[in-house]
């Protein structure tokens, strides 16, 4: 480029000059993956381990029948899931674009609307359940031969709908909490509600004698404990989402709607699916094999933590990534997200892989010695699918997180529904019960094969381009891009000369060239001079870029959180002349000036 020409000449030596450009591009977003994931894994498995107490409490001290009544809810609490599923994963998405475009505004009202959509479809949902509870037992299976559980599935479901709409805005609060840099909330709110849950079971069973209502209730009360943790991080001013129930837009319903439709999607297909390979297990294959077969659920039930973790981060990140048009930074969260993500589900694949044997007894049991060599294959092929299963979907939620809506839905019917129902069954008739336990494996081959030559086929030149999956137009040509990372105030000037050139050849005013180039120097300056002050290692990544008729700075640091926005406002108001006057200069030059922090970094985005 012609700017790094310019840059040689003014320059010296040629191999430090090479090391500036793009020094660290990809450590800032490695150090937000790496800090998010492991966030969101820590919570999904304190949500796993509530959900597989429950059901060891209910049989242990109350009986089969219990345990057969709750497995009967589990219809209705997917219906009630599947609402607040599509509203919190499409609030996330259109908060991540909102704040990635510099958009807070638009972000919380997105938020705003979310919460007051979700409780108002909930409480509508839950008088109804407790209204007509009787005949809803009815509907999910408590009749004839198993009448005498509805008394049972009753109770369950008024002590369960008294907080059931905590539920689903707790779903769609925490999905936001790592995006706006609260990573311990979203665990210890994770933590507090299965620590409740518990108690509030045994309490129910050994102390009140509360059956069936007593469980439901602990559950309640799991989730608005959960609320009370997560709530007040929405009216705290030193984050950037805030609650604010009069500014919500409606007209912005069905946008979010849709760009929520992958939980739909997928819990849809996901049922389909099942019913479909039981009616061809319970057919074709041995009471036996379906125990195996049933292990690869328990095994997912597992590792969902890691999943969910590694992949759902990578949503949220491309969402940001996306907003700002960064091309760059989408590229390089792709190799992140493989390279963490995919080592980490490798390990997990390889530990499962070892300890098949004891899982398989310990699950199965040492009286069913005939269940235990199909059992071992099954665990044995899931560990397998692992490493495929992370590639699935990081690349699904890396396209929600670009709207890419249409594919992501479109990639999950056709593993779940269009090829593995049908490779599952060829297999069992060419190989028995064993052709079910790999017919999994099979299956992500294909899906993954399929993927692949859908993306050489794109019209990009290089395969960099058409791993992105980004839409025609997608940002600016790559000659009104450009970024480093910094870590020195010698790198600030240099940068802050480059910025003259850049504007110079993209033809922008001189006028406007200096403005851009003092707003690196104060900026910038700052962040190395008080920023890098603590001894710690920081990450600065600087992009300056040309849209249309703007000339657009891009600051990211994660250094100890600091609004120069703010700071300049309550400088006005205590009429400091002389405290900060880089900051004043530069406000005052400046079209727009725009401070937001997310997973624990500082942005600015400045427009000149």
């Amino acid at each position: 480029m012609a700017v790094q020409r310019k840059k040689r000449r003014e320059h010296k030596p040629r191999k430090k000059q090479e090391k500036w450009a793009g020094t660290n591009r990809g450590s800032i977003t490695a150090r937000i993956y790496l800090d998010t994931m492991t966030a969101a894994i820590i919570a999904n498995f304190a949500y796993a381990i509530g959900t597989i107490v429950d059901g060891i409490i209910s049989g242990s001290f109350l009986g089969v029948n219990a345990v057969a009544a709750m497995r009967l809810t589990s219809p209705a609490l997917m219906v009630y899931s599947l609402i607040g599923s599509c509203v919190s994963s499409g609030c996330r998405n259109r908060c991540a674009h909102k704040l990635g475009e510099g958009d807070v505004e638009g972000a919380n009202r997105m938020l705003a609307l979310a919460v007051w959509f979700t409780m108002g479809i909930d409480i509508l949902m839950a008088l109804l359940s407790v209204i007509f509870r009787g005949p809803l037992a009815v509907i999910l299976g408590a009749s004839g031969q198993n009448a005498h559980l509805a008394p049972l599935v009753m109770d369950y479901l008024l002590g369960y709908c008294i907080c059931m709409p905590l539920a689903n805005l707790n779903r769609t609060l925490v999905s936001l909490l790592q995006m706006d840099g609260d990573n311990r909330r979203s665990i210890w709110s994770a933590s507090a509600m299965t620590v409740a849950d518990i108690i509030g079971d045994l309490l129910a069973v050994l102390v009140f004698s509360g059956g069936m209502f007593g469980l439901g209730l602990a559950t309640s009360i799991g989730h608005l404990i959960c609320t009370l943790v997560v709530l007040p991080h929405f009216f705290n001013k030193k984050y950037t989402l805030h609650l604010g129930f009069r500014m919500a837009d409606f007209g912005d319903l069905l946008e979010m709607l849709r760009r929520g439709t992958m939980s739909g999607v997928k819990r849809f297909s996901s049922l389909v699916r099942d019913f479909a390979i039981n009616r061809i297990l319970t057919a074709y294959v041995s009471s036996t094999v379906l125990a195996a077969y049933a292990l690869q659920g328990q095994m997912s039930s597992l590792a969902s933590a890691f999943m969910i973790g590694a992949s759902d981060t990578v949503c949220v990140l491309s969402g940001i990534f996306y907003g700002e048009e960064d091309k760059k930074a989408l590229a390089d969260l792709q190799q992140v997200a493989l390279r963490i993500g995919g080592l980490v589900n490798l390990v997990l694949g390889v530990v499962m892989f070892t300890v098949a044997v004891p899982i398989t007894t310990l699950y199965l049991g040492r009286k069913n010695p005939e269940a235990i060599p199909y059992g071992v294959v099954s665990v044995r092929c899931y560990a397998i699918s692992i490493l495929l299963q992370i590639f699935y979907y990081l690349a699904l939620n890396y396209l929600n997180g670009i709207a890419q809506i249409a594919k992501v839905n479109t990639m999950m019917v056709l593993r779940d529904v269009i090829i593995l129902i049908p490779v599952t069954w060829c297999m069992v008739m060419v190989m028995g019960g064993r052709g079910a336990l790999i017919a999994p494996i099979v299956c992500l081959l294909i899906v993954l094969v399929f993927s692949l030559i859908y993306i050489m086929r794109r019209p990009e030149k290089t395969v960099r381009e058409r791993l992105l999956m980004l839409p025609a137009g997608f940002g600016v040509g790559a000659e009104k891009d450009f970024d480093m990372s910094v870590d020195s105030e010698e790198d600030v000037q240099m940068l802050s000369r480059i910025a003259m050139v850049f504007c110079v050849e993209n033809g922008v005013s001189e006028e406007r060239g200096k403005v851009l180039s003092l707003a690196i120097e104060e900026m910038a300056g700052n962040i190395v001079k008080y920023g890098f002050s603590d001894g710690k290692k920081h990450n600065l990544q600087i992009r300056m870029l040309i849209k249309e008729e703007d000339v657009i700075l891009r600051i990211r640091d994660d250094c100890r959180p600091f609004n120069p926005k703010e700071q300049y406002e309550l400088m006005r108001k205590e009429n400091e002349d002389f405290s900060g006057i880089g900051i004043r200069i530069v406000m005052g030059m400046v079209k727009d000036f725009q401070y937001i922090s997310t997973f624990n970094t500082n942005n600015l985005i400045i427009r000149i």
